[in-house]
């Protein structure tokens, strides 16, 4: 999950993590479970409205977590919609509006790409079929919004250090994070990093 400058902002500690569906006849398929290091607790649980085993989690450059594909062992290709959990927003969860058609289970891959969109591969069907060869782009909302375009930004930080970055737009972001693009495996990335740094603007 994100990691904020003011740790706890948004009701979690920095270091949380969030699990979404599970494994082949789980009973907890439809449900996401956040776990809280600081307080060593499972902290909060929400219902996604149907099963997602072995589904693709995504942390998006707004602080949104994006739920892709999985399976209910019913071949059901309405899982092809993505879901949303909104940490800002107490944690909602909503659901994306475009589907494809087939089903995407485990041993999919979805990785962040520099663009803002996803890239979303492989996985089968309810372990009947082999990997499915071939892949899609999501494209998250934000990519039909309006964004500041960045011009520039300083190509090097150093730990603890100040950079810059510019930008056109007629709002100037609301805030600036560093995240990292994804390398994910068997429904798990233990390459995400979204950390908010502390900004400050100067015109």
């Amino acid at each position: 999950m994100p990691l904020r400058v003011t740790n706890g902002e948004w009701g979690y500690s920095n270091g949380s993590v969030l699990v979404a569906g599970g494994q082949h006849g789980s009973t907890n398929g439809s449900q996401i479970d956040v776990y809280d290091p600081v307080a060593d607790a499972w902290t909060l649980r929400l219902d996604m409205g149907r099963l997602r085993a072995h589904p693709a989690s995504v942390l998006l450059p707004d602080a949104r977590v994006l739920i892709l594909g999985g399976e209910d062992y019913q071949g059901s290709a309405a899982l092809g919609r993505a879901q949303y959990v909104d940490l800002r927003d107490n944690f909602s969860v909503t659901w994306g509006t475009e589907a494809y058609p087939e089903v995407r289970g485990y041993h999919n891959v979805a990785v962040l790409l520099p663009d803002g969109r996803v890239l979303f591969g492989s996985g089968n069907e309810n372990y009947t079929r082999g990997e499915l060869p071939s892949f899609r782009y999501y494209s998250p909302s934000y990519m039909f919004q309006p964004r500041p375009v960045i011009e520039a930004a300083q190509p090097v930080l150093g730990f603890g250090s100040y950079g810059w970055v510019t930008w056109t737009g007629a709002t100037p972001p609301s805030e600036v994070v560093l995240i990292g693009l994804g390398a994910m495996t068997h429904s798990f990335d233990m390459n995400q990093r979204h950390v908010r740094v502390q900004r400050r603007h100067q015109a």
